[in-house]
């Protein structure tokens, strides 16, 4: 076995140890079997202790040799359909990579199959809720029975039309019918005269005994098969003399079939509502995320610190992603909410700490930006504040002039955004003013600078289109008078070639708002002066 194989090697000495694990790993990724029992994988780990063992830290490329991308290859086949030993297959292959020095290149596919294993129980510890048929309405009934009524009128319409339009045979059908008539009254004609016959001997009888005339025609009717009632008042029977029963024998007090449910109890029930389903495996969402900060904490010890901060960014928005399925579930979801602020501090400490070079920094703070964007409903209006706050600060603090302008125009969309349902419009306006001064700042010292207005520009484009109160018409005439003046003052410069391209489309763009009766109220005071220009 593996077992006995892993004991063989380790005689061997390191370069052949290390080339036999090479070539058993290269037959495996070529097979693409997966790796489903823990036994065997912790096998396999034993054999690739050579590939494990650490030669120094980092992610970067140079760094990246093909034996760890072999490694890597390998981690991506542990899998199994049980969560929870998936879990231990994934915990047994760290303490492995751990034993061997967290190399960075291990460590990172490790934090992605784990991704890979929060979302499997995230779906199985928050299932989606059934879709439930709502009961009619007294509407849709009324609607219902208004068609069903057309339909029928439809349909007798339909047979009137018909009889219509053949009135022979409904003539013939009535000449048929009067002579059967006929033919039954000749024949009826005997019958008659003996029930006359009878009548008049009944009569004689009446008038000899004690009877009225009324009764003689009662007879005489009844005799024609017709019933006639008499026109004497009827005489009170026994039962309407009788006591009416009480509201308690209409209702019926004593024990009968329904004495188990009395109506009371029926009356009082509320609708409850739906059992949630229960999550029955031992390994949630809550502790793969406490694996995850394990994995995290062995990725910040390999010193590549841009590369932890992008893990922790992602497990940010796995955490809002458990918080967000977890409600449309009807699920308690609001214990992600810290697990997603505290990686938020933990980025926090590294960018403080570790982060030197303007160009790394200036690239976190848009990734910061963006994710806070995606995450920003799962976080109280306390928390929120006190992350864009923060992130705004270090945006606010950039060596780079360029980079301080790019980066606090992005952080007004925190302050203002419909999608995050945040609107301090105050602050957002905040923001692009101090990039407006930071941006005439970079233009004064160099006329390629010009960019920066221009895009200011478009973006306080966007916020006057999701009508950010701060932002007025006023403010966008006196940009684009402000962007026409450096223009004018650069002249036939070839570098701001496309900055004026750009800013020529956007006022263009403004002006067909103008002309469109539905959005004139909104665009009809912005003052349009367009550059002279070929385009």
């Amino acid at each position: 076995g593996l077992q006995h194989y892993s004991e063989l090697l380790a005689l061997l000495p390191g370069d052949n140890r290390k080339k036999v694990a090479f070539g058993l790993l290269q037959v495996l990724d070529e097979s693409e079997q997966k790796l489903t029992n823990i036994r065997e994988m912790d096998q396999l780990f034993a054999i690739m202790t050579p590939l494990l063992q650490s030669s120094g830290g980092g992610v970067g490329i140079t760094n990246f040799s093909d034996d760890d991308a072999l490694v890597a290859k390998v981690i991506h086949l542990i899998y199994n359909e049980d969560t929870d030993i998936h879990y231990e297959m994934l915990s047994c292959a760290k303490r492995r990579i751990s034993s061997c020095g967290d190399k960075g290149t291990h460590i990172v596919p490790l934090f992605y199959e784990s991704l890979k294993l929060l979302n499997r129980i995230m779906v199985l510890e928050f299932p989606a809720p059934q879709p439930v048929e709502e009961p009619e309405t007294v509407e849709q009934e009324e609607e219902e029975q208004a068609v069903e009524n057309e339909t029928e009128l439809e349909e007798g319409a339909v047979v009137s039309e018909s009889k219509e339009e053949s009135p022979d045979e409904d003539d013939e059908a009535a000449e048929t019918d009067g002579k059967a008539d006929a033919d039954e009254g000749e024949d009826a004609e005997p019958e008659t005269v003996d029930n006359n016959v009878d009548a008049a001997e009944g009569g004689d009888k009446v008038e000899d005994g004690d009877g009225s005339n009324d009764q003689a025609e009662c007879s005489e009717q009844k005799t024609n098969g017709e019933e006639v009632t008499s026109p004497s008042e009827p005489e009170q029977s026994s039962e309407d003399n009788e006591p009416q029963p009480s509201k308690n024998e209409l209702f019926g007090i004593e024990d009968d079939l329904f004495g188990d449910t009395p109506i009371e109890e029926e009356d009082n029930v509320v609708d409850q509502a739906p059992e949630l389903p229960v999550f029955s495996k031992q390994i949630n969402c809550r502790k793969v995320f406490l694996f995850i900060q394990k994995i995290l904490l062995s990725l910040r010890s390999c010193d590549d610190v841009e590369q932890t901060i992008k893990c922790t960014l992602n497990a940010v928005t796995a955490a809002s992603s458990c918080f967000f399925v977890a409600a449309q579930g009807g699920f308690d979801g609001g214990e992600f909410a810290p697990v997603a602020y505290e990686f938020f501090t933990e980025i926090f400490n590294i960018y403080e700490s570790s982060i030197l070079e303007s160009n790394i920094q200036q690239k976190i703070l848009v990734d910061l930006v963006g994710t806070l964007l995606v995450s920003a409903k799962c976080f109280s209006q306390s928390d929120y504040e006190s992350l864009i706050t923060k992130v705004t600060q270090y945006s606010a603090r950039l060596v780079k002039k360029t980079d301080q302008c790019k980066t606090v125009m992005l952080c007004s969309h925190l302050f203002y955004s419909e999608e995050t349902g945040y609107t301090n419009s105050k602050r957002a306006l905040e923001c692009l003013q101090r990039a407006l001064k930071v941006a005439d700042a970079c233009v004064s010292a160099s006329p390629s600078n010009l960019q920066l207005f221009v895009d200011i520009f478009d973006c306080y484009l966007y916020h006057f289109e999701k009508q950010n109160p701060a932002v007025t018409d006023r403010f966008m005439s006196g940009l684009i008078s402000l962007i026409n003046e450096h223009i004018a003052s650069a002249g036939d410069n070839p570098v701001i070639t496309n900055s004026k391209f750009q800013f020529v489309q956007t006022v263009r763009y403004i002006e067909q708002k103008k002309n469109d009766a539905a959005s004139f109220s909104q665009y009809g005071k912005i003052v349009c002066k367009i550059p002279n220009c070929e385009f």
